[in-house]
């Protein structure tokens, strides 16, 4: 019994289940998750400067804990897809202090590299 309880406390705290009433019952349920709205992607696009404003080409922009992203064009704009507003760009460049910025609900960045 204490173990089915566990279980059910489990289930329950990791979000994905939740309890629902019935008939002279308690029922475990499914949560509805809409998994496209999950996975859909949108673009990030911004630009990357120095500390005096300068466009900074060929940058690396690169998404956290993934090797994919994109590199800056001559005028230091740049624009990457990423999966939700959790995600969080890393930026390098040499000679610069790398920056890391969280995406949030953002579709326009501006990233100030630091020498």
């Amino acid at each position: 019994m204490k173990l089915k309880l566990l279980f059910i406390l489990l289930l329950l705290m990791s979000g994905t289940f939740f309890l629902r009433a019935g008939e002279n019952k308690y029922l475990l349920g499914p949560k509805k998750i809409d998994v496209r709205e999950r996975f859909q992607k949108h673009t990030v696009s911004g630009i990357v400067v120095d500390e005096s404003g300068v466009k900074l080409p060929d940058v690396n922009g690169v998404i956290k804990r993934i090797t994919s992203g994109n590199v800056t064009d001559g005028e230091g704009h740049c624009s990457v897809q990423v999966q939700d507003n959790e995600t969080i760009l890393i930026f390098s460049f040499v000679g610069f202090v790398p920056q890391e910025i969280p995406v949030g609900g953002q579709t326009d960045l501006k990233m100030i590299l630091k020498g």
